[in-house]
């Protein structure tokens, strides 16, 4: 992947957008069939606060990243 590619939601916080790539991450939840990246042990006392808030921004992400990659459009956090 070069740095002008957008990373896969699940590489990137649900909470904050930290890189979570190459083992960065606190910890990957797997809910609903897909992989929820974390990066540290307050954004994951955040998520279980409200993880249907989570789940519906990471939703938003995903679609935004097909779209963009259909287009050839190159998006960056």
């Amino acid at each position: 992947m070069n740095n002008n590619e957008p990373l896969p939601a699940d590489e990137i916080c649900v909470v904050c957008g930290k890189d979570t790539t190459g083992g960065r991450g606190f910890m990957t939840l797997h809910a609903d069939g897909r992989n929820i990246a974390l990066c540290c042990p307050m954004c994951q006392k955040i998520y279980e606060e409200d993880p249907v808030k989570f789940a519906l921004k990471q939703s938003s992400r995903d679609t935004t990243s097909k779209i963009e990659n259909i287009l050839g459009l190159h998006h960056s956090e």
